[in-house]
């Protein structure tokens, strides 16, 4: 099954007093059926990297291709299931996730 996932790069200018605004989107698309319905997105410093969880219990990581300031690909390198603290895969009603958090 191919799953669409639309991918928006958003820059917020908070210190200057300006509003977001889209730069650009791209779809994604995977020919795997645990991937989609992604509820959270964190972009790392750079911009090169994200890290990504689902409603389908995964973390899904990828580098983002971009030429100047717009999205030209993304490229999967891991879609992994998400586990409790003793390394078994969580059971439904369990990987529902609405946010992210990342410490670098």
């Amino acid at each position: 099954m191919i799953k669409w996932i639309s991918v928006f790069c958003l820059i917020a200018q908070a210190a200057l007093g300006d509003d977001a605004r889209l730069l650009s989107s791209h779809s994604w698309r995977l020919n795997d059926e645990n991937f989609g319905g992604l509820s959270s997105i964190h972009v790392d410093d750079q911009g090169q990297r994200f890290l990504a969880t689902s409603d389908r219990g995964y973390f899904l990581t990828a580098d983002i291709k971009r030429r100047d300031d717009k999205i030209t690909g993304l490229k999967q390198q891991k879609l992994t299931q998400m586990r409790s603290t003793n390394g078994s895969v969580l059971g439904k009603g369990l990987t529902d996730s609405e946010g992210i958090a990342v410490d670098e």
